[in-house]
């Protein structure tokens, strides 16, 4: 069997940014994180490898390219422009890459439809309570909408990008009070006409340096990083992340995260790896 569908990243694609609004540019920073994933394979974002030389003290235009190859030898690379400029009005300015998922018309004739239409992906930020940012559409079929999660039901919101192009706010408000929460973009699932495997769209968002980095772990990143920048920015809320589970955590439970739930699991990548295999057992059933 010839397998001819090489990986797809997704994440930040472009960045612009006002001279010196941060003090470094990170690429494991999660406003602007690149992830990628294959068709076959599942999350490759473990593989990527990649080389930058942003100067964000320094005005110019400046590239990172980003490489990753699949178990049949398929690579796919990508090069995320860095704008780098004197506005005021600019702040942080990112493209976002999103993928979307196969249509499912067939499970929800067979009345399969739990959880066909959960899967989450991060915007790489956290919003406290009574921040917000701004958001367009840039490419997609149909309008996307944004999920903001924290640990109460009653105190989360969803709102819609239109499809229009045009720029919205992107808050947690209920009655005029704000929430703290993680915004997340909830996946297109594409209709039963489409038949094409890796289809991504593309949104814009815009904010100022007040708005906080995600607190976030995905799959094989340094755990010891993640837990203390997560003690250090003191956010309500943080993400872990495998290619089958996005768990929103509050911090009340980083000590309970520590010991991994008391499972007895020897490390974040431990605890999903076993639910991984969970999934998978099920999937196979």
């Amino acid at each position: 069997m010839e397998y001819q569908n090489a990986p797809v990243f997704y994440g930040t694609t472009k960045i612009t940014l006002q001279k010196g609004i941060i003090d470094e540019f990170d690429v494991l920073d999660t406003r602007f994180r690149i992830f990628a994933k294959d068709f076959e394979d599942g999350d490759l974002t473990p593989n990527i490898t990649y080389s930058d030389d942003v100067k964000v003290d320094t005005v110019g235009n400046y590239n990172i390219r980003y490489t990753v190859t699949d178990s049949h030898q398929n690579t796919t690379t990508l090069t995320v422009p860095v704008i780098v400029i004197e506005d005021e009005n600019t702040k942080i300015l990112v493209e976002r890459t999103v993928y979307t998922t196969p249509s499912v018309w067939n499970m929800d004739l067979a009345e399969f439809s739990r959880c066909n239409y959960g899967d989450r992906q991060i915007l790489g930020i956290y919003l406290s309570a009574n921040q917000s940012i701004k958001a367009r559409i840039l490419s997609a079929e149909n309008g996307i909408n944004i999920d903001f999660y924290n640990n109460d039901k009653y105190n989360e919101t969803t709102t819609t990008i239109p499809l229009t192009g045009e720029w919205i706010t992107l808050e947690n408000t209920i009655n005029d009070i704000g929430y703290e929460s993680v915004p997340l973009l909830r996946t297109t699932v594409l209709s039963k006409e489409k038949t094409v495997i890796n289809k991504t769209f593309k949104i814009e968002l815009q904010y100022d340096e007040t708005i906080a980095p995600l607190n976030y772990y995905h799959y094989f990143d340094d755990e010891k990083t993640f837990r203390d920048n997560w003690i250090e920015s003191a956010n309500l809320y943080g993400v872990i992340e495998s290619e089958t589970l996005l768990l929103v955590v509050p911090f009340s439970d980083i000590n309970y995260m520590t010991n991994y739930y008391k499972n007895g699991f020897t490390s974040l990548d431990k605890f999903l790896e076993y639910y991984q295999k969970v999934i998978e057992k099920w999937m196979n059933i």
